[in-house]
Protein backbone atom coordinates (compact mmCIF):
# COMPACT_ATOMS: atom_id res chain seq x y z
CA UNK A 1 0.00 0.00 0.00
CA UNK A 2 2.85 2.39 0.91
CA UNK A 3 4.55 1.53 -2.38
CA UNK A 4 1.41 2.45 -4.35
CA UNK A 5 1.13 5.81 -2.55
CA UNK A 6 4.77 6.57 -3.33
CA UNK A 7 4.15 5.88 -7.03
CA UNK A 8 1.18 8.25 -7.04
CA UNK A 9 3.27 11.00 -5.50
CA UNK A 10 6.08 10.47 -7.99
CA UNK A 11 3.65 10.68 -10.95
CA UNK A 12 2.13 13.86 -9.58
CA UNK A 13 5.55 15.39 -9.13
CA UNK A 14 6.57 14.52 -12.69
CA UNK A 15 3.35 16.01 -14.06
CA UNK A 16 3.83 19.25 -12.14
CA UNK A 17 7.45 19.44 -13.25
CA UNK A 18 6.48 18.96 -16.86
CA UNK A 19 3.94 21.75 -16.62
CA UNK A 20 6.52 24.10 -15.10
CA UNK A 21 9.02 23.29 -17.86
CA UNK A 22 6.35 23.88 -20.51
CA UNK A 23 5.49 27.22 -18.96
CA UNK A 24 9.20 28.19 -18.75
CA UNK A 25 9.90 27.44 -22.41
CA UNK A 26 6.71 29.20 -23.48
CA UNK A 27 7.86 32.36 -21.69
CA UNK A 28 11.35 32.12 -23.17
CA UNK A 29 9.88 31.66 -26.63
CA UNK A 30 7.68 34.72 -26.20
CA UNK A 31 10.61 36.80 -24.96
CA UNK A 32 12.86 35.74 -27.83
CA UNK A 33 10.21 36.10 -30.53
CA UNK A 34 10.63 39.11 -32.86
CA UNK A 35 8.33 42.08 -32.07
CA UNK A 36 4.98 42.13 -33.80
CA UNK A 37 5.01 44.16 -37.00
CA UNK A 38 3.11 47.44 -36.87
CA UNK A 39 -0.22 47.58 -38.70
CA UNK A 40 -0.03 48.42 -42.39
CA UNK A 41 -2.13 51.09 -44.05
CA UNK A 42 -3.10 49.82 -47.46
CA UNK A 43 -4.37 52.02 -50.30
CA UNK A 44 -8.06 52.80 -50.19
CA UNK A 45 -8.35 51.41 -53.74
CA UNK A 46 -8.05 47.91 -52.30
CA UNK A 47 -11.37 48.67 -50.55
CA UNK A 48 -12.80 46.65 -47.63
CA UNK A 49 -11.72 49.35 -45.17
CA UNK A 50 -8.14 48.22 -45.42
CA UNK A 51 -6.63 49.86 -42.35
CA UNK A 52 -5.76 47.37 -39.59
CA UNK A 53 -6.12 48.77 -36.08
CA UNK A 54 -3.29 48.33 -33.59
CA UNK A 55 -4.57 45.43 -31.52
CA UNK A 56 -1.36 45.40 -29.48
CA UNK A 57 -2.76 48.44 -27.69
CA UNK A 58 -5.92 46.48 -26.81
CA UNK A 59 -4.92 43.34 -24.85
CA UNK A 60 -7.48 40.54 -24.87
CA UNK A 61 -8.09 38.55 -21.72
CA UNK A 62 -7.73 34.97 -22.96
CA UNK A 63 -7.93 33.52 -19.46
CA UNK A 64 -11.69 33.90 -19.33
CA UNK A 65 -13.94 31.27 -20.76
CA UNK A 66 -16.08 33.68 -22.75
CA UNK A 67 -18.86 31.27 -23.53
CA UNK A 68 -19.52 30.58 -19.89
CA UNK A 69 -18.78 34.14 -18.78
CA UNK A 70 -21.25 35.74 -21.17
CA UNK A 71 -24.11 33.34 -20.45
CA UNK A 72 -25.39 35.24 -17.38
CA UNK A 73 -25.61 38.44 -19.43
CA UNK A 74 -27.46 36.66 -22.23
CA UNK A 75 -29.91 35.03 -19.82
CA UNK A 76 -30.55 38.24 -17.94
CA UNK A 77 -31.27 40.16 -21.14
CA UNK A 78 -33.72 37.47 -22.29
CA UNK A 79 -35.46 37.60 -18.90
CA UNK A 80 -35.70 41.39 -18.81
CA UNK A 81 -36.99 41.55 -22.38
CA UNK A 82 -39.68 38.91 -21.87
CA UNK A 83 -42.20 41.66 -21.13
CA UNK A 84 -42.38 45.34 -22.05
CA UNK A 85 -39.45 46.64 -19.98
CA UNK A 86 -39.88 49.63 -17.68
CA UNK A 87 -37.38 52.53 -17.83
CA UNK A 88 -35.44 51.05 -14.90
CA UNK A 89 -35.35 47.63 -16.58
CA UNK A 90 -34.20 49.22 -19.83
CA UNK A 91 -31.30 50.85 -18.01
CA UNK A 92 -30.38 47.49 -16.48
CA UNK A 93 -30.66 45.80 -19.88
CA UNK A 94 -28.27 48.30 -21.43
CA UNK A 95 -25.83 47.76 -18.57
CA UNK A 96 -25.93 43.99 -19.10
CA UNK A 97 -25.59 44.50 -22.86
CA UNK A 98 -22.49 46.64 -22.34
CA UNK A 99 -20.84 43.90 -20.27
CA UNK A 100 -21.77 41.27 -22.85
CA UNK A 101 -20.37 43.41 -25.69
CA UNK A 102 -17.01 43.63 -23.99
CA UNK A 103 -16.86 39.81 -23.89
CA UNK A 104 -18.46 38.92 -27.21
CA UNK A 105 -19.40 41.92 -29.38
CA UNK A 106 -20.52 39.78 -32.33
CA UNK A 107 -23.24 37.95 -30.40
CA UNK A 108 -24.19 41.08 -28.44
CA UNK A 109 -24.61 42.95 -31.73
CA UNK A 110 -26.76 40.16 -33.13
CA UNK A 111 -29.02 40.34 -30.07
CA UNK A 112 -29.33 44.14 -30.37
CA UNK A 113 -30.28 43.76 -34.04
CA UNK A 114 -32.89 41.14 -33.09
CA UNK A 115 -34.94 43.66 -31.11
CA UNK A 116 -38.12 44.32 -33.06
CA UNK A 117 -39.43 47.71 -34.17
CA UNK A 118 -43.01 48.76 -33.48
CA UNK A 119 -45.65 49.34 -36.15
CA UNK A 120 -44.32 52.85 -36.75
CA UNK A 121 -40.84 51.53 -37.38
CA UNK A 122 -39.50 52.85 -34.09
CA UNK A 123 -37.97 51.26 -31.02
CA UNK A 124 -35.99 53.46 -28.69
CA UNK A 125 -34.48 50.45 -26.91
CA UNK A 126 -33.31 48.98 -30.22
CA UNK A 127 -31.62 52.21 -31.29
CA UNK A 128 -29.94 52.69 -27.92
CA UNK A 129 -28.77 49.08 -27.88
CA UNK A 130 -27.30 49.36 -31.38
CA UNK A 131 -25.53 52.61 -30.49
CA UNK A 132 -24.14 51.11 -27.28
CA UNK A 133 -22.81 47.97 -28.96
CA UNK A 134 -21.26 49.98 -31.80
CA UNK A 135 -19.46 52.38 -29.47
CA UNK A 136 -18.06 49.68 -27.17
CA UNK A 137 -17.12 47.39 -30.05
CA UNK A 138 -15.21 50.26 -31.68
CA UNK A 139 -12.85 50.37 -28.69
CA UNK A 140 -11.54 46.86 -29.52
CA UNK A 141 -12.20 46.36 -33.24
CA UNK A 142 -13.58 49.44 -35.01
CA UNK A 143 -13.42 47.95 -38.51
CA UNK A 144 -15.45 44.91 -37.51
CA UNK A 145 -17.94 47.24 -35.86
CA UNK A 146 -18.13 49.35 -39.04
CA UNK A 147 -18.70 46.26 -41.15
CA UNK A 148 -21.56 45.22 -38.88
CA UNK A 149 -23.04 48.74 -39.00
CA UNK A 150 -22.95 48.70 -42.79
CA UNK A 151 -24.80 45.38 -42.88
CA UNK A 152 -27.83 46.51 -40.85
CA UNK A 153 -30.99 46.35 -42.94
CA UNK A 154 -32.49 49.63 -41.72
CA UNK A 155 -30.52 52.65 -43.12
CA UNK A 156 -31.31 54.72 -40.04
CA UNK A 157 -30.01 51.98 -37.74
CA UNK A 158 -26.90 51.76 -39.90
CA UNK A 159 -26.30 55.50 -39.71
CA UNK A 160 -26.73 55.55 -35.92
CA UNK A 161 -24.38 52.58 -35.57
CA UNK A 162 -21.75 54.11 -37.87
CA UNK A 163 -21.87 57.37 -35.93
CA UNK A 164 -21.43 55.51 -32.63
CA UNK A 165 -18.48 53.55 -34.00
CA UNK A 166 -16.79 56.82 -34.89
CA UNK A 167 -17.48 58.20 -31.41
CA UNK A 168 -16.02 55.13 -29.71
CA UNK A 169 -13.00 55.06 -32.00
CA UNK A 170 -12.31 58.77 -31.51
CA UNK A 171 -12.46 58.38 -27.74
CA UNK A 172 -10.15 55.33 -27.80
CA UNK A 173 -7.52 56.33 -30.36
CA UNK A 174 -8.16 59.55 -32.34
CA UNK A 175 -4.74 59.40 -34.02
CA UNK A 176 -5.40 55.90 -35.40
CA UNK A 177 -8.88 57.00 -36.42
CA UNK A 178 -7.50 60.03 -38.27
CA UNK A 179 -4.89 57.89 -40.10
CA UNK A 180 -7.59 55.47 -41.21
CA UNK A 181 -9.80 58.33 -42.36
CA UNK A 182 -6.94 59.85 -44.39
CA UNK A 183 -6.43 56.60 -46.27
CA UNK A 184 -10.11 55.74 -46.76
CA UNK A 185 -11.57 59.21 -47.41
CA UNK A 186 -12.34 58.33 -51.06
CA UNK A 187 -14.19 55.15 -50.13
CA UNK A 188 -17.81 55.84 -51.07
CA UNK A 189 -19.11 53.52 -48.37
CA UNK A 190 -17.83 55.94 -45.72
CA UNK A 191 -19.66 59.07 -44.62
CA UNK A 192 -16.60 61.32 -44.37
CA UNK A 193 -18.52 64.31 -42.98
CA UNK A 194 -20.02 62.16 -40.25
CA UNK A 195 -16.62 60.69 -39.40
CA UNK A 196 -15.03 64.13 -39.30
CA UNK A 197 -17.71 65.47 -37.00
CA UNK A 198 -17.40 62.62 -34.49
CA UNK A 199 -13.61 62.76 -34.62
CA UNK A 200 -13.71 66.50 -34.17
CA UNK A 201 -16.14 66.49 -31.26
CA UNK A 202 -13.65 64.43 -29.24
CA UNK A 203 -10.28 65.44 -30.66
CA UNK A 204 -10.99 69.17 -30.68
CA UNK A 205 -11.65 69.05 -26.95
CA UNK A 206 -8.70 66.88 -25.96
CA UNK A 207 -5.94 68.02 -28.35
CA UNK A 208 -7.16 70.82 -30.65
CA UNK A 209 -3.64 71.71 -31.77
CA UNK A 210 -2.98 68.23 -33.13
CA UNK A 211 -6.45 68.19 -34.70
CA UNK A 212 -5.87 71.53 -36.45
CA UNK A 213 -2.52 70.36 -37.82
CA UNK A 214 -4.09 67.14 -39.10
CA UNK A 215 -6.95 69.08 -40.70
CA UNK A 216 -4.39 71.24 -42.49
CA UNK A 217 -2.47 68.23 -43.78
CA UNK A 218 -5.67 66.40 -44.73
CA UNK A 219 -8.13 68.96 -46.15
CA UNK A 220 -11.10 66.60 -46.24
CA UNK A 221 -13.62 69.28 -45.26
CA UNK A 222 -14.11 71.74 -48.10
CA UNK A 223 -16.17 74.10 -45.95
CA UNK A 224 -13.37 74.51 -43.41
CA UNK A 225 -15.91 74.21 -40.61
CA UNK A 226 -14.03 71.51 -38.71
CA UNK A 227 -10.70 73.32 -38.96
CA UNK A 228 -12.32 76.45 -37.55
CA UNK A 229 -13.77 74.42 -34.70
CA UNK A 230 -10.34 73.00 -33.89
CA UNK A 231 -8.75 76.45 -34.03
CA UNK A 232 -11.49 77.86 -31.80
CA UNK A 233 -10.87 75.28 -29.07
CA UNK A 234 -7.12 75.72 -29.43
CA UNK A 235 -7.37 79.50 -29.10
CA UNK A 236 -9.50 79.21 -25.96
CA UNK A 237 -6.55 77.61 -24.18
CA UNK A 238 -3.61 79.16 -26.07
CA UNK A 239 -4.52 81.90 -28.56
CA UNK A 240 -0.87 82.81 -29.24
CA UNK A 241 0.11 79.29 -30.34
CA UNK A 242 -3.04 79.08 -32.41
CA UNK A 243 -2.26 82.42 -34.04
CA UNK A 244 1.31 81.37 -34.85
CA UNK A 245 -0.03 78.21 -36.49
CA UNK A 246 -2.50 80.21 -38.61
CA UNK A 247 0.05 82.83 -39.69
CA UNK A 248 2.39 80.02 -40.75
CA UNK A 249 -0.10 77.69 -42.44
CA UNK A 250 -3.11 79.86 -43.33
CA UNK A 251 -1.80 83.44 -43.60
CA UNK A 252 -4.63 84.57 -45.91
CA UNK A 253 -7.51 82.96 -44.01
CA UNK A 254 -9.33 85.82 -42.30
CA UNK A 255 -12.00 83.50 -40.95
CA UNK A 256 -9.43 81.58 -38.89
CA UNK A 257 -7.78 84.80 -37.75
CA UNK A 258 -11.15 86.13 -36.63
CA UNK A 259 -11.73 82.98 -34.55
CA UNK A 260 -8.43 83.52 -32.71
CA UNK A 261 -8.92 87.27 -32.29
CA UNK A 262 -12.20 86.69 -30.52
CA UNK A 263 -10.47 84.58 -27.85
CA UNK A 264 -7.24 86.61 -27.76
CA UNK A 265 -9.21 89.75 -26.93
CA UNK A 266 -10.00 88.27 -23.52
CA UNK A 267 -6.33 88.04 -22.54
CA UNK A 268 -4.64 90.68 -24.73
CA UNK A 269 -7.17 93.10 -26.25
CA UNK A 270 -4.47 95.45 -27.55
CA UNK A 271 -2.88 92.74 -29.70
CA UNK A 272 -6.33 91.52 -30.73
CA UNK A 273 -7.25 95.04 -31.80
CA UNK A 274 -4.13 95.40 -33.96
CA UNK A 275 -4.84 92.06 -35.62
CA UNK A 276 -8.50 92.94 -36.17
CA UNK A 277 -7.52 96.09 -38.04
CA UNK A 278 -5.79 93.90 -40.65
CA UNK A 279 -8.94 91.91 -41.41
CA UNK A 280 -11.26 92.62 -44.31
CA UNK A 281 -14.79 93.93 -43.87
CA UNK A 282 -17.21 92.91 -42.38
CA UNK A 283 -15.02 90.74 -40.12
CA UNK A 284 -12.86 93.74 -39.35
CA UNK A 285 -15.57 95.83 -37.71
CA UNK A 286 -17.03 92.88 -35.84
CA UNK A 287 -13.69 91.82 -34.31
CA UNK A 288 -12.61 95.38 -33.54
CA UNK A 289 -15.82 95.78 -31.55
CA UNK A 290 -15.20 92.55 -29.61
CA UNK A 291 -11.61 93.61 -28.83
CA UNK A 292 -12.70 97.11 -27.82
CA UNK A 293 -15.36 95.72 -25.47
CA UNK A 294 -12.70 93.72 -23.66
CA UNK A 295 -10.39 96.73 -23.61
CA UNK A 296 -13.14 98.80 -22.01
CA UNK A 297 -13.21 96.30 -19.12
CA UNK A 298 -9.44 96.24 -18.65
CA UNK A 299 -8.28 99.71 -19.72
CA UNK A 300 -11.16 102.12 -20.49
CA UNK A 301 -8.83 105.10 -20.99
CA UNK A 302 -6.94 103.30 -23.76
CA UNK A 303 -10.22 102.24 -25.36
CA UNK A 304 -11.47 105.82 -25.31
CA UNK A 305 -8.25 107.15 -26.82
CA UNK A 306 -8.49 104.60 -29.65
CA UNK A 307 -12.08 105.63 -30.29
CA UNK A 308 -11.20 109.33 -30.31
CA UNK A 309 -8.53 108.86 -32.99
CA UNK A 310 -11.05 107.45 -35.47
CA UNK A 311 -12.50 109.69 -38.15
CA UNK A 312 -15.72 111.24 -36.85
CA UNK A 313 -17.73 110.36 -39.95
CA UNK A 314 -16.45 106.79 -40.31
CA UNK A 315 -18.77 103.81 -40.25
CA UNK A 316 -16.49 102.18 -37.68
CA UNK A 317 -16.85 105.07 -35.24
CA UNK A 318 -20.60 104.95 -35.71
CA UNK A 319 -20.60 101.25 -34.83
CA UNK A 320 -18.29 101.62 -31.83
CA UNK A 321 -19.91 104.68 -30.22
CA UNK A 322 -22.66 102.82 -28.28
CA UNK A 323 -20.12 100.33 -26.89
CA UNK A 324 -17.73 103.07 -25.82
CA UNK A 325 -20.48 105.14 -24.26
CA UNK A 326 -21.87 102.20 -22.34
CA UNK A 327 -18.50 100.87 -21.24
CA UNK A 328 -16.81 104.01 -19.99
CA UNK A 329 -18.36 103.79 -16.52
CA UNK A 330 -17.27 106.70 -14.36
CA UNK A 331 -14.77 108.04 -16.87
CA UNK A 332 -15.82 111.68 -16.94
CA UNK A 333 -14.93 112.74 -20.47
CA UNK A 334 -18.42 113.29 -21.85
CA UNK A 335 -18.64 117.03 -21.73
CA UNK A 336 -15.45 117.99 -23.50
CA UNK A 337 -14.01 115.15 -25.57
CA UNK A 338 -14.67 112.68 -28.36
CA UNK A 339 -18.21 111.46 -27.69
CA UNK A 340 -19.65 114.97 -27.63
CA UNK A 341 -17.67 116.08 -30.66
CA UNK A 342 -18.74 113.01 -32.56
CA UNK A 343 -22.41 113.46 -31.64
CA UNK A 344 -22.29 117.09 -32.75
CA UNK A 345 -20.92 116.05 -36.15
CA UNK A 346 -23.58 113.36 -36.50
CA UNK A 347 -26.31 115.90 -35.84
CA UNK A 348 -24.87 118.20 -38.49
CA UNK A 349 -24.78 115.38 -41.02
CA UNK A 350 -28.35 114.30 -40.25
CA UNK A 351 -29.58 117.79 -41.12
CA UNK A 352 -28.09 117.65 -44.62
CA UNK A 353 -28.28 113.93 -45.41
CA UNK A 354 -31.56 112.15 -44.78
CA UNK A 355 -30.11 108.75 -45.66
CA UNK A 356 -27.37 109.25 -43.09
CA UNK A 357 -30.01 110.06 -40.49
CA UNK A 358 -31.94 106.87 -41.18
CA UNK A 359 -28.78 104.71 -41.10
CA UNK A 360 -27.39 105.99 -37.82
CA UNK A 361 -30.38 107.23 -35.86
CA UNK A 362 -30.61 104.03 -33.81
CA UNK A 363 -26.90 104.00 -32.96
CA UNK A 364 -26.96 107.68 -32.09
CA UNK A 365 -29.94 107.14 -29.80
CA UNK A 366 -28.27 104.19 -28.09
CA UNK A 367 -25.14 106.26 -27.53
CA UNK A 368 -27.17 109.04 -25.93
CA UNK A 369 -29.00 106.52 -23.75
CA UNK A 370 -25.71 105.07 -22.53
CA UNK A 371 -24.37 108.55 -21.85
CA UNK A 372 -27.51 109.55 -19.92
CA UNK A 373 -27.37 106.37 -17.85
CA UNK A 374 -23.79 107.23 -16.80
CA UNK A 375 -24.10 110.97 -16.35
CA UNK A 376 -27.59 112.37 -17.02
CA UNK A 377 -26.80 115.96 -16.04
CA UNK A 378 -23.90 116.03 -18.50
CA UNK A 379 -26.20 114.78 -21.26
CA UNK A 380 -28.76 117.45 -20.33
CA UNK A 381 -26.10 120.15 -20.55
CA UNK A 382 -25.17 118.92 -24.02
CA UNK A 383 -28.80 119.07 -25.18
CA UNK A 384 -29.22 122.56 -23.76
CA UNK A 385 -26.22 123.72 -25.78
CA UNK A 386 -27.43 122.36 -29.10
CA UNK A 387 -27.97 124.94 -31.82
CA UNK A 388 -31.30 123.72 -33.05
CA UNK A 389 -34.95 124.45 -32.52
CA UNK A 390 -36.91 123.31 -29.50
CA UNK A 391 -38.59 120.56 -31.51
CA UNK A 392 -35.28 118.87 -32.21
CA UNK A 393 -34.14 119.26 -28.60
CA UNK A 394 -37.36 117.77 -27.26
CA UNK A 395 -36.70 114.46 -29.01
CA UNK A 396 -33.35 114.02 -27.32
CA UNK A 397 -34.63 115.39 -24.01
CA UNK A 398 -37.19 112.58 -23.94
CA UNK A 399 -34.44 110.00 -24.48
CA UNK A 400 -32.38 111.40 -21.60
CA UNK A 401 -35.39 111.71 -19.27
CA UNK A 402 -36.42 108.09 -19.81
CA UNK A 403 -32.91 106.91 -18.90
CA UNK A 404 -32.65 109.28 -15.95
CA UNK A 405 -35.99 108.12 -14.55
CA UNK A 406 -34.65 104.58 -14.09
CA UNK A 407 -32.42 105.81 -11.26
CA UNK A 408 -34.07 109.09 -10.18
CA UNK A 409 -37.56 109.60 -11.54
CA UNK A 410 -38.18 112.72 -9.45
CA UNK A 411 -35.16 114.45 -11.02
CA UNK A 412 -36.34 113.42 -14.48
CA UNK A 413 -39.78 114.93 -13.80
CA UNK A 414 -38.20 118.15 -12.61
CA UNK A 415 -36.10 118.30 -15.78
CA UNK A 416 -39.10 117.72 -18.05
CA UNK A 417 -41.13 120.40 -16.28
CA UNK A 418 -38.41 122.97 -17.07
CA UNK A 419 -38.38 122.33 -20.81
CA UNK A 420 -39.57 125.15 -23.08
CA UNK A 421 -42.18 122.88 -24.63
CA UNK A 422 -44.22 120.08 -23.01
CA UNK A 423 -42.87 116.55 -23.63
CA UNK A 424 -45.01 114.13 -25.57
CA UNK A 425 -47.27 111.59 -23.86
CA UNK A 426 -44.93 108.63 -24.38
CA UNK A 427 -42.12 110.44 -22.52
CA UNK A 428 -44.34 111.02 -19.49
CA UNK A 429 -45.52 107.41 -19.58
CA UNK A 430 -41.91 106.15 -19.56
CA UNK A 431 -40.96 108.38 -16.63
CA UNK A 432 -44.12 107.48 -14.66
CA UNK A 433 -43.48 103.78 -15.27
CA UNK A 434 -40.08 103.92 -13.59
CA UNK A 435 -41.38 106.25 -10.87
CA UNK A 436 -43.99 103.62 -9.93
CA UNK A 437 -41.30 101.37 -8.45
CA UNK A 438 -39.59 104.25 -6.63
CA UNK A 439 -42.56 106.20 -5.27
CA UNK A 440 -45.96 104.86 -6.35
CA UNK A 441 -47.92 107.61 -4.61
CA UNK A 442 -46.03 110.29 -6.56
CA UNK A 443 -46.38 108.24 -9.73
CA UNK A 444 -50.14 108.18 -9.15
CA UNK A 445 -50.19 111.99 -8.94
CA UNK A 446 -48.23 112.19 -12.20
CA UNK A 447 -50.68 109.81 -13.87
CA UNK A 448 -53.60 111.99 -12.78
CA UNK A 449 -51.90 115.26 -13.73
CA UNK A 450 -50.93 114.11 -17.21
CA UNK A 451 -54.06 111.95 -17.75
CA UNK A 452 -52.01 108.82 -18.43
CA UNK A 453 -54.03 105.65 -18.90
CA UNK A 454 -51.63 103.30 -20.70
CA UNK A 455 -52.38 99.76 -19.49
CA UNK A 456 -48.75 98.71 -18.87
CA UNK A 457 -48.16 101.82 -16.75
CA UNK A 458 -51.34 101.40 -14.65
CA UNK A 459 -50.58 97.72 -14.03
CA UNK A 460 -47.04 98.52 -12.88
CA UNK A 461 -48.26 101.32 -10.63
CA UNK A 462 -51.02 99.19 -9.09
CA UNK A 463 -48.75 96.22 -8.43
CA UNK A 464 -46.04 98.31 -6.74
CA UNK A 465 -48.44 100.44 -4.72
CA UNK A 466 -50.46 97.44 -3.56
CA UNK A 467 -47.28 95.89 -2.12
CA UNK A 468 -46.75 98.98 0.05
CA UNK A 469 -50.22 100.23 0.88
CA UNK A 470 -53.20 98.27 -0.52
CA UNK A 471 -55.94 100.51 1.00
CA UNK A 472 -54.52 103.68 -0.52
CA UNK A 473 -54.07 101.92 -3.85
CA UNK A 474 -57.69 100.70 -3.72
CA UNK A 475 -59.04 104.19 -2.94
CA UNK A 476 -57.05 105.61 -5.86
CA UNK A 477 -58.29 103.04 -8.39
CA UNK A 478 -61.92 103.56 -7.37
CA UNK A 479 -61.57 107.30 -8.05
CA UNK A 480 -60.05 106.94 -11.53
CA UNK A 481 -61.76 106.96 -14.89
CA UNK A 482 -59.90 104.15 -16.63
CA UNK A 483 -60.58 102.10 -19.78
CA UNK A 484 -62.56 98.95 -18.96
CA UNK A 485 -59.75 96.44 -19.58
CA UNK A 486 -57.17 98.59 -17.80
CA UNK A 487 -59.45 98.96 -14.77
CA UNK A 488 -60.17 95.22 -14.67
CA UNK A 489 -56.46 94.35 -14.82
CA UNK A 490 -55.66 96.90 -12.10
CA UNK A 491 -58.32 95.50 -9.75
CA UNK A 492 -57.14 91.95 -10.39
CA UNK A 493 -53.52 92.87 -9.61
CA UNK A 494 -54.52 94.76 -6.46
CA UNK A 495 -56.65 91.86 -5.18
CA UNK A 496 -53.82 89.36 -5.69
CA UNK A 497 -51.29 91.50 -3.79
CA UNK A 498 -53.71 92.29 -0.97
CA UNK A 499 -54.67 88.63 -0.61
CA UNK A 500 -50.98 87.73 -0.39
CA UNK A 501 -50.50 90.24 2.44
CA UNK A 502 -53.76 89.60 4.33
CA UNK A 503 -56.57 87.41 2.94
CA UNK A 504 -59.00 88.62 5.61
CA UNK A 505 -58.34 92.29 4.87
CA UNK A 506 -58.76 91.65 1.15
CA UNK A 507 -62.10 89.93 1.80
CA UNK A 508 -63.25 92.78 4.05
CA UNK A 509 -62.45 95.27 1.31
CA UNK A 510 -64.37 93.21 -1.25
CA UNK A 511 -67.44 93.22 1.03
CA UNK A 512 -67.26 97.01 1.28
CA UNK A 513 -67.54 97.52 -2.48
CA UNK A 514 -71.02 98.30 -3.63
CA UNK A 515 -72.82 96.11 -6.14
CA UNK A 516 -71.00 96.75 -9.39
CA UNK A 517 -68.73 95.31 -12.02
CA UNK A 518 -65.77 96.15 -9.78
CA UNK A 519 -67.19 93.98 -7.00
CA UNK A 520 -67.66 91.04 -9.38
CA UNK A 521 -64.05 91.30 -10.61
CA UNK A 522 -62.63 91.40 -7.08
CA UNK A 523 -64.78 88.57 -5.71
CA UNK A 524 -64.05 86.38 -8.74
CA UNK A 525 -60.32 86.87 -8.22
CA UNK A 526 -60.64 86.09 -4.49
CA UNK A 527 -62.49 82.86 -5.29
CA UNK A 528 -59.67 81.79 -7.61
CA UNK A 529 -57.00 82.59 -5.01
CA UNK A 530 -58.81 80.73 -2.21
CA UNK A 531 -59.19 77.64 -4.40
CA UNK A 532 -55.51 77.70 -5.21
CA UNK A 533 -54.01 78.37 -1.77
CA UNK A 534 -56.56 77.09 0.74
Amino acid sequence: MAKQNALVLIRAGLTAGALLLLLFFSIRKAENSPPRAPPLIQPAAEQNLSFQPNTDARPVDTTVNKLSAEQPFRNELIRLNSHEPSPSKRALMLEELANWTRLNPTDAAAWADSLEQDSAGKNDLRIRAIELVAKIWAASDPLAALEWAGGLSDPNDGWQAERSVYVGWAETDPVEFSEWLSVNSTNRTIDVSLALKQLGDVWFQNDPGAAAKWMTENPLDESGLFLRAAVFNWSVNDPFDALEFILTNHPDNDLLKAVVIEQMAKVDPVTALRLAEQLTSPLQQERIRSALREMLKQNPNAAYEYFSRLSDDSDLKMALAPDVAGGMGGYDAWRTEGIVAWMDIVLELTQIDGDFSRRYNEQFTRTLQSWAAQNPQSAVNWINGLEMGNTGKMKWAGVVAAEWAQTDAAAAVEYLNQLPEPPDRSTWESVAYYMASQNPAEAAKLVETKSLTESRLINALTTEWAKQNPPHCADWIMQQELPENTRSNALTALTAEWFRISPDAAAEWADSIGVSGDKQIVESRLTELRARFN
